[in-house]
């Protein structure tokens, strides 16, 4: 999340299909439990 671009289109749901998640909401409980914060949270940074 913190190298993806807004700018160019980057969304967290952008970014969790990239790297496989089929569902939004698993990705951002994983992404909650590996770094203590939502991804938007990381993508907005």
């Amino acid at each position: 999340m913190v190298e993806a671009d807004r700018s160019a289109g980057a969304t967290v749901a952008v970014v969790a299909a990239r790297w496989g998640f089929a569902h939004q909401g698993r990705c951002a409980a994983d992404h909650r439990a590996a770094y203590g914060v939502a991804p938007s949270a990381t993508l907005n940074r």
